[in-house]
């Protein structure tokens, strides 16, 4: 949801989180089990927007129907009906 309205995704420094957002300039990644890195990006994303930067991020095509379309080849790979 963050990628399709353009804004920033903190995350854990995880290969399976890397290969998601590889392409998105919006992704921040922390290391895994690391509180006080997430504290500080959060810290200087508010520092960001309160000072007016721009904080809009390109959602590489992430629009809903193309959301929802793969949603519909996982859910038909797996076998729900």
């Amino acid at each position: 949801i963050a990628m399709a309205y353009g804004k920033p995704i903190i995350t854990s420094d995880l290969e399976t989180m890397r290969e998601c957002l590889a392409d998105y300039e919006g992704a921040i990644f922390v290391p895994v089990g690391a509180p006080a890195a997430i504290a500080e990006r959060l810290s200087e994303i508010y520092t960001q927007c309160k000072s007016g930067e721009s904080m809009i991020y390109n959602p590489l095509g992430n629009t809903w129907d193309e959301i929802a379309r793969q949603y519909e080849q996982i859910i038909e790979k797996i076998g729900i009906k």
